[in-house]
């Protein structure tokens, strides 16, 4: 028996015809847009800047505000859905850590912005209407240089990206709300590494001899940051995923379980329960109610 693949739609990002520039900059205006208003996520990075705009925008179950001069941040693997209302002005930017990284040495430049890594607790901010304009004529030069033609287009397009970025970390650092592990290498390079093997890997002792360092002195670094265990960390990004899938995803909660790399189902759905409260099919059909008639 053929056991089906959660999932959940994931958009990549691809380069318009005749060209190889893994980079877009979509304008925003009336509602069919090419931005997926279903669950989806993507592996790329996403910056909404809302001139004007009402409606909602749901991300990783947490739901902010569509406004005027809004400005909100989706990373890559974050479930996202957009519901707007009335007509929306501005701009949708969107870029690869490839294209990003494309001429960098430093390769955890994106990682050192908080509400492009994880740890700012808040992706969506409000602007005034300075800042604002400053990030639209931004947005502007980014829309000239890209349609320009220019051999050296891609270069200033990241220059100007890269501007843009530390424009809205400086401007935005007293909106932000970082959790507590702060900017501690090991800390960071142990999520890091927890976002690309959770599924494979669920004990700490194999995180801590990646780093080159013992368990116990993991647990120790990652308490002192973060008021949490290693393992907790691990289990927080195992239970993401499942509410992900659980909600977003028709695969069963024993086709999930095998997907986040546990071999007894049964043991899945205890391990569930005893961190979300749950069943996980009670989970799935609570919240499919509570969005169904939101």
């Amino acid at each position: 028996m053929t056991t089906a693949k959660p999932n959940i739609p994931i958009h990549e990002l691809s380069p318009d015809p005749g060209d190889d520039v893994r980079f877009k900059l979509l304008e925003l205006t009336q509602r069919d847009h090419d931005i997926s208003s279903e669950p989806h996520r993507h592996g790329f990075y996403e910056i909404f800047f809302f001139e004007t705009g009402e409606g909602e925008h749901m991300i990783d179950f947490k739901t902010y505000t569509i406004g005027a001069r809004s400005l909100h941040f989706v990373t890559p693997g974050q479930v996202h859905m957009l519901n707007r209302s009335g007509e929306s002005k501005g701009f949708v930017l969107m870029f690869s850590e490839e294209f990003y990284y494309f001429d960098r040495e430093n390769k955890y430049l994106l990682r050192n912005i908080p509400f492009l890594n994880g740890e700012s607790l808040k992706p969506a901010f409000s602007l005034d209407k300075d800042f604002a304009k400053v990030l639209m004529d931004l947005l502007h030069e980014i829309r000239s240089e890209y349609d320009s033609g220019d051999p050296y287009r891609e270069d200033i397009i990241r220059a100007y990206i890269n501007i843009f970025l530390l424009r809205c970390k400086t401007r935005l650092a007293s909106e932000i709300t970082i959790s507590t592990e702060g900017v501690n290498h090991v800390v960071r390079q142990f999520k890091i590494n927890i976002d690309t093997h959770f599924k494979t890997r669920h004990r700490v002792s194999d995180y801590a001899d990646e780093l080159s360092i013992s368990a116990n002195h993991l647990n120790d670094v990652v308490k002192k940051h973060t008021g949490r265990t290693a393992g907790e960390l691990i289990q927080e990004r195992l239970l993401l995923e499942a509410r992900r899938l659980l909600l977003y995803s028709a695969a069963t909660a024993k086709e999930i379980a095998y997907a986040l790399g546990f071999n007894d189902p049964a043991y899945f759905s205890r391990f569930f329960k005893n961190h979300i409260g749950q069943t996980p099919e009670e989970f799935r059909q609570k919240l499919r109610e509570k969005y169904a008639s939101s």
